[in-house]
């Protein structure tokens, strides 16, 4: 019983995420013989947000200067 009531508890305590932009994904995938690619980002808030992008080499790249935007 007690478990349950912990369970409970804790289960009632969380706390939803409000997020204040939506991103289309998190990841781009785009075609070799495109110039560019696109994901959508918009503010569904009355509020402005500031937003802060940047590219990674992923672990598993070689050592090339293959990062690119």
């Amino acid at each position: 019983m007690w478990r349950l009531s912990v369970g409970l508890s804790l289960l009632l305590l969380s706390c939803s995420g409000i997020a204040g932009v939506e991103i289309g994904g998190n990841r781009v995938i785009y075609d070799a013989g495109a110039k560019q690619a696109s994901i959508s980002v918009s503010n569904p808030d009355d509020r402005p947000y500031l937003i802060q992008s940047w590219v990674d080499k992923s672990p598993e790249a070689g050592d090339g200067d293959e990062t690119f935007i």
